[in-house]
């Protein structure tokens, strides 16, 4: 099958940013640790996004579901219609997929807002008690997964400048000269 060079291109960023998705997912993305007195270590723990849905599962049902569904599912969703569009031509879909893409693009920094969260929960001292301190250390996961959010936004850029360019597809391709009353 052969692709005009902007949809390789495309393609290309679309399979770069599901790499991205599945390291930040799957890489630790945060370390939180426990000292006593500021110096006596009293454990530490790595947890990946995925490690945290699985732990929240059992306390926090309702975070681990929104989690799953602004981490994973709506991100693999719009990443797996974007190559759908750029590898399907003229599909009667299309413009319907290309409207569904542009609209959870509105929702891509949920995620982003969603791992905030873990973050400041996770590194949050719940003791209040000088004795105990908490420390968290962002480690490649959490890179990872900003990596993703950002070539997300650029990836749906990109897409919606093909759209743009192309006269057979919809999404804010209208011809004005067609719609003229004299």
């Amino acid at each position: 099958m052969k692709f005009p060079q902007a949809n390789k291109i495309g393609i290309l960023l679309v399979a770069t940013t599901l790499v991205l998705l599945f390291l930040g997912l799957t890489l630790p993305c945060i370390e939180v640790s426990s000292k006593m007195f500021g110096f006596i270590p009293l454990g530490s723990d790595k947890k990946s996004i995925l490690g945290v849905i699985d732990k929240l599962l059992t306390t926090n049902f309702l975070l681990a579901m929104l989690l799953v569904v602004f981490s994973i599912i709506i991100p693999v969703l719009k990443l797996g219609l974007t190559l759908f569009l750029l590898i399907v031509k003229n599909s009667k879909n299309n413009y319907l997929v290309e409207l569904f893409v542009h609209n959870v693009g509105k929702w891509s920094m949920v995620d982003v807002f969603s791992m905030a969260i873990i973050v400041s929960m996770l590194t949050f001292d719940n003791l209040r008690i000088k004795i105990f301190s908490t420390e968290g250390e962002l480690m490649a996961g959490f890179y990872f997964f900003l990596s993703y959010g950002l070539l997300s936004i650029t990836t749906t850029y990109f897409l919606n400048r093909q759209v743009r360019n192309e006269p057979t597809r919809g999404l804010g391709n209208i011809d004005n000269s067609t719609n003229k009353t004299d």
